[in-house]
Order: C-alpha cells, then structure tokens, then sequence
C-alpha cells in the first residue's frame, strides 16, 4: 500500500463562496487578492505526478505553496 500526503497551500476555490460568515468571506477573499493562490489544476497535477509513479517508487509528501 501507498499514502501520499499532499499539503496545498492557499488555494483558489469556490469554498469561500459557501460561506455564511461573511467577514470570514472578506478576509479569505482579502487575501486570495493578495497574492496568486494555487488553482485546483495544480494540486490535481500533483496528484497526478505522485499516483502515477511505478509502485516501487513511493512519493511520500508533496508541500506545495504560492509564491
């Protein structure tokens, strides 16, 4: 068996939209605007590069981050 963990930094999502707290939603959108979030495809790319490795190769955590 293989784990991978896969910890994604601030990414931009509908989420925020599902909020019902909505000075939650302005921090969260405040800060979305402050930078350049990861997009979905990107994690799902990683995802994707670590599943699909033979199984003697074992990615065992993948941290990605916005710049």
């Amino acid at each position: 068996m293989r784990t991978t963990t896969v910890e994604p930094g601030l990414v931009d999502t509908e989420i925020n939209d599902h909020s019902t707290d909505s000075d939650a939603r302005a921090s969260v959108q405040t800060l979305l605007d402050s930078c350049q979030p990861l997009r979905a495809s990107d994690v799902a790319e990683v995802i994707t590069f670590a599943v699909t490795h033979p199984a003697h190769v074992r990615v065992i955590e993948v941290v990605e981050r916005t710049e």
